[in-house]
């Protein structure tokens, strides 16, 4: 696709961080399974991204998928409750400035 649906699955993911009433482990999960995994899938095959912004991605999808024993709730929900607000915290972070970086990159490619 391109890096304009990425930002659209970013800023969904940053919204999904800033709206959602859950605790920030459950926050993060949610951010990241309906929004920013399809982004990172489409960076990752489209070959649009830099490579360093793709590997932050890459590194969020990481901590959020190493839950051993996910259970019915999934790898993603598995990992998140098992962080602590301090590591939860500092992935809804890391999702917020990678969006960030993402919108200035789509206004420089669109002159905006």
């Amino acid at each position: 696709m391109s890096l304009d649906y990425l930002e659209e699955k970013t800023g969904r993911a940053v919204t999904e961080l800033a709206t959602s009433s859950e605790s920030v482990e459950v926050r993060v999960a949610h951010a990241f399974t309906l929004h920013l995994v399809l982004g990172i899938h489409d960076a990752d095959n489209g070959g649009y991204l830099p490579k360093d912004l793709l590997h932050r991605l890459q590194e969020v999808e990481r901590r959020l998928t190493t839950a051993t024993d996910a259970g019915e709730e999934g790898v993603v929900m598995a990992t998140a409750r098992a962080m602590n607000d301090a590591e939860a915290s500092e992935v809804a972070q890391e999702m917020v400035a990678i969006d960030a970086e993402v919108r200035v990159l789509c206004e420089e490619q669109s002159g905006r």
